[in-house]
């Protein structure tokens, strides 16, 4: 039973795939979000491959989430839920 868990969670998708699978749905480019967002086409790529350490401060990353979810008319907060915690180097 605990090696079904196991392998539960590690087949949940980041955060990073959560936001890349929303933007692909809606047919929008990286270009397109990272504009409105006043993001750098390589912060956007960053964000989707859950390099959060190279964006900053987790505030700033957060903050990044939510607008990258309001652009995209989803509900960041199931999303900022999974999110790893800054002390946390590896998902356990």
């Amino acid at each position: 039973m605990n090696e079904e868990n196991t392998q539960t969670q590690s087949e949940q998708p980041t955060v990073g795939q959560i936001l890349k699978k929303h933007r692909e749905q809606a047919n929008v480019s990286i270009a397109t979000i990272a504009a409105p967002l006043k993001l750098s086409e390589l912060q956007i790529k960053r964000l989707e491959n859950d390099e959060f350490t190279l964006l900053g401060p987790i505030t700033f990353v957060k903050g990044y989430i939510e607008n990258y979810c309001r652009e995209l008319k989803v509900d960041s907060a199931p999303i900022l839920a999974i999110m790893p915690h800054p002390n946390q180097t590896h998902p356990t």
